[in-house]
């Protein structure tokens, strides 16, 4: 087994993102694995000439049908929750990440303590969380509350039994998930229903919380201001290194209305200027040209990588 394995899923709106996330890896962990499960069974997939730029650049691309298989149903949060099932026997570390998502340095930190306390590691969303009466069909007393939960943007997993159950019963309960807060196995997508399941667990899989402002970006992206020092994303209100960025919401790094908004939020341009930095070393080396794997939406990329080239970060 590698030590890690990094889990992605993408389609083709997707993809500038999952390039960007790919690249982030290589860069800081070349000791990885990194698997891509093309999103094609209900949205568009990647095209060919994605998923081969993605494989030039060192990632494994799948087919999600491949891992939905034909008796489950399927999209991008269902499929987070199967590929981390199907794959959890292949590392020590399994690592999930959105294709909205990136790191901004080395993980190494977290790998370690995540191989020594055997927890599941995420960024931190919200205060907590109430489990109200319709959580009850995961088999814990309801109401409850948790102080916990976790982000599934980017976490981290030591594949030992009692997390590859979780894992299992994660896939499970997204095949047969309503998502929301009604309807079975309940839950605000797979996140939800990943904490409702690892709080029945609680006694064998434990959650450790990373600080939202570096990590998960959940309800903050857009007030957090960074700036570059050595080389790397600092984060001016934390005092500290970012670790990832994570634009959630509708308003992706790689779409238009992202790049529209900078007007109003200027010290966004130095999140932005990393994605465009992580797509342009992703391209040059996978010899790739950008106007080949890039729809209408999202070709004022190849404008922006040049504009914003006089960032200069690390490597």
């Amino acid at each position: 087994m590698k030590p890690l394995l990094f889990l992605i899923v993408a389609d083709s709106h997707f993809y500038p993102g999952a390039l960007a996330a790919v690249a982030s890896i290589i860069r800081f962990h070349p000791e990885g694995s990194i698997i891509v499960i093309n999103n094609c069974v209900y949205q568009m997939g990647l095209s060919d000439r994605q998923s081969r730029s993605l494989e030039l650049l060192g990632a494994v691309v799948l087919d999600g049908r491949i891992i939905a298989g034909d008796s489950r149903k399927s999209g991008a949060w269902e499929l987070k929750a199967y590929a981390a099932d199907h794959f959890s026997d292949r590392s020590e570390i399994l690592i999930g990440i959105d294709a909205d998502c990136l790191l901004c340095g080395p993980v190494h930190d977290v790998v370690t303590k995540c191989l020594g306390s055997g927890s599941f590691f995420g960024g931190q969303d919200g205060s907590g969380i109430h489990f109200d009466i319709g959580y009850g069909v995961y088999g814990f007393d309801v109401p409850a509350w948790s102080e916990k939960y976790m982000s599934t943007s980017l976490y981290f997993c030591k594949t030992i039994r009692p997390n590859r159950d979780a894992l299992r019963e994660w896939a499970d309960c997204c095949s047969s998930s309503i998502f929301g807060n009604t309807g079975l196995h309940p839950g605000h997508g797979d996140q939800g229903v990943l904490n409702a399941i690892l709080y029945k667990n609680r006694d064998k899989s434990h959650i450790e919380l990373l600080d939202n402002q570096l990590w998960s970006q959940h309800w903050v992206y857009w007030d957090s201001p960074l700036t570059i020092r050595e080389g790397r994303l600092f984060n001016m209100r934390c005092q500290e290194f970012q670790r990832s960025i994570h634009a959630g919401g509708t308003e992706k790094l790689w779409t238009l209305a992202h790049r529209k908004k900078l007007d109003s939020f200027p010290h966004i341009c130095t999140n932005y200027s990393w994605f465009l930095h992580c797509l342009q070393y992703g391209w040059e080396r996978a010899s790739v040209d950008p106007a080949d794997v890039l729809d209408n939406s999202s070709i004022h990329l190849i404008k922006d990588a040049e504009k914003f080239r006089e960032k200069r970060f690390i490597g």
